[in-house]
């Protein structure tokens, strides 16, 4: 086990303690969390509905509101504390981070068809990449490689932490 490199700023994570909910959605899905700070009727401002399990990190709804002081690393960075604390694995950290069913067009027309070194480069420059690469950060996370599969992009760590 290593310990997260602390890149989040504690204001960030204050004001994510005060202003937005988190809740356990899903009794059948173990580790599924959803975090959302309330806004006016019909949706949240922000929206993260995600997964977090030992050795497996599910992002499936990431969306925050540009206007939050928060960013979508610092949502991570408290959720996987609730989670892992709750399900008793903190310090676990994952071997596979999966962003499913990624919508971003940017995303998609940049590692359209690439494989390799190619999408891992490609992705790295996307939205969902800069994110993915900020999330990594938080938690002193190296990559091995990326594999697209339709939509669903699967970040491979490297076991050896901080290489």
């Amino acid at each position: 086990m290593h310990q997260a490199r602390n890149t989040v700023k504690q204001e960030n994570i204050d004001y994510i303690n005060r202003h937005v909910t988190h809740s356990y959605e899903n009794e059948a899905v173990q580790g599924e969390i959803w975090s959302s700070e309330p806004a006016p009727l019909p949706a949240p401002r922000s929206l993260f509905a995600n997964v977090y399990q030992p050795h497996q990190w599910k992002f499936m709804v990431n969306v925050r509101d540009p206007s939050c002081p928060y960013y979508a690393s610092d949502v991570t960075y408290k959720q996987y504390e609730l989670v892992s604390k709750y399900l008793d694995f903190s310090g676990v950290y994952p071997r596979v981070i999966i962003r499913e069913n990624v919508s971003n067009t940017e995303t998609l027309r940049m590692t359209e068809r690439l494989s390799g070194d190619a999408l891992m480069d490609a992705f790295f420059r996307t939205p969902n990449g800069k994110s993915t690469q900020h999330i990594l950060a938080c938690f002193n996370l190296k990559v091995r490689r990326v594999v697209r599969q339709r939509n669903d992009f699967y970040v491979y760590i490297n076991p050896f932490p901080g290489n």
